[in-house]
């Protein structure tokens, strides 16, 4: 696929990514803002954030009734949405190419002109509540919320959730959204993304009109301080489930610190650990022992810091023989690395599956605008699999034997435990 990009930054600051592509017929206007609940927030103003990202939606000043809002938007063949991390927010809306300037007036009127109207923001304020209850019917999201809080050393606000508790929900005034809305979407940490079917020249003069008109308002953003904590011990007890959820957790970087080298890197490591039905777990705990259905890796990734989790869910019985077998595994892994077959295997695997996740232009765009968002280097498709070709085994076994420390890993089961759990997981990990 052949792409081109072009980046720049307006006068407020905010920074501008276009990537015209004319093999589709949409175009996907979106927001990336450098403010996220970790940000801003603390235990008694935790889910504000996500409340204001639900919020924006409601109405505008062009759309000032939420069914005019929403008619429009379907009228206009559109699909939106938004999302809430713990360091940025994002805003997307996806239109044909023929509605550009609507898509663009939408997503300006969503970040600077929503109207906060205090009954939408009851209606909405009962949404949040029942997404707070579907999370927390859901043990794999209770066993998340336990993990992450035990994980974080410093217990700063990465550790809440972003989504927020019922009693902070409830009580959280409109005036205190108005507040929150006037200062999140400063145009010095936004990051607008054109991408599609669309002319440059015709775009920029839409960006011109609209974004323009906001002005920086030099807020600083400060992430707190906070790590993984390491060789921590985490158990706890949940009546509601009949399963085991276990975390195992290795400290590792955060983005800024990683470069696209080691990243592929990682990517290799966590596909060779669990990344397939022919991965060391899975072809050892579910083709051989017949212990459970899966199991996954993936690195857990902020600005500043990070870590690398292993994490598998089982039925009690079944769960000291799992984490044995699993310690066992990563020492062999440290000890003897990978071998010349898995590098090769698995480099191919990664770089045919990049074919086809990249496929349409809309996907393949992450490989732009993410290492912009970052401050990195962009690396496109071509480049990217030139690189993972080029992943030597001595690389990639240093990077292993550095990462897999058993003896700094932290340990969570949450879920059906006994009062002796803790005891039992440390005796495990002694021996591994």
């Amino acid at each position: 696929m052949d792409i081109t990009y072009e980046t720049y930054k307006l006068k407020n600051g905010m920074t501008i990514i276009l990537i015209p592509n004319d093999s589709t017929y949409s175009v996907t206007v979106s927001a990336m803002v450098k403010l996220g609940s970790a940000v801003l927030e603390n235990s008694n103003t935790q889910g504000i954030t996500h409340f204001i990202e639900h919020a924006s939606f409601l109405s505008t000043k062009k759309w000032p009734e939420k069914d005019l809002l929403i008619s429009t938007s379907e009228f206009n063949g559109a699909s939106f949405n938004g999302s809430t991390s713990k360091e940025y927010q994002s805003y997307y809306i996806n239109i044909p190419y023929s509605k550009l300037e609507y898509g663009m007036e939408f997503i300006y009127e969503i970040l600077y002109k929503s109207i906060l109207n205090p009954k939408y923001i009851e209606q909405e304020r009962t949404v949040i509540l029942d997404e707070i209850d579907r999370r927390c019917d859901d043990p794999e999201n209770r066993a998340f919320d336990y993990e992450i809080k035990k994980l974080s050393k410093y217990k700063s606000a990465y550790s809440l959730d972003v989504i927020g508790s019922k009693e902070i929900i409830a009580k959280i005034a409109t005036d205190d959204l108005i507040k929150h809305y006037k200062t999140a979407h400063d145009p010095a940490r936004v990051y607008l993304t054109l991408v599609g079917n669309f002319n440059q020249s015709t775009a920029k003069r839409f960006i011109n009109k609209l974004f323009l008109q906001t002005q920086n308002q030099d807020t600083i953003v400060k992430y707190p301080k906070d790590e993984m904590a390491e060789s921590v011990i985490g158990v706890k007890t949940d009546a509601k489930t009949n399963m085991v959820f276990s975390l195992l957790a290795f400290k590792g970087k955060g983005i800024i610190e990683t470069n696209m080298r080691d990243a592929a890197v990682n990517n290799l490591i966590e596909k060779i650990l669990t990344g397939t039905f022919s991965s060391r777990l899975m072809k050892r705990l579910r083709e051989k022992e017949g212990l459970l259905y899966t199991i996954s890796s993936s690195d857990y990734e902020y600005e500043n810091f990070g870590y690398s989790g292993i994490y598998f869910k089982v039925i009690p019985e079944k769960y000291e023989k799992t984490l044995r077998i699993v310690l066992e595994e990563l020492k062999k892994f440290s000890d003897k690395g990978i071998t010349g077959k898995e590098l090769v295997h698995f480099q191919e695997y990664i770089i045919n599956r990049n074919l086809v996740v990249y496929d349409n232009i809309h996907d393949y765009s992450r490989l732009v605008k993410y290492p912009i968002f970052y401050n990195k280097d962009v690396i496109l498709l071509e480049k990217l699999n030139e690189m993972y070709k080029s992943l030597t085994i001595r690389e990639v076994n240093l990077r292993i034997k550095d990462l897999y420390k058993l003896k700094k890993a932290s340990i969570t089961a949450y879920g059906k435990v006994g009062i002796d759990m803790e005891d039992k997981i440390k005796n495990i990990l002694d021996k591994a």
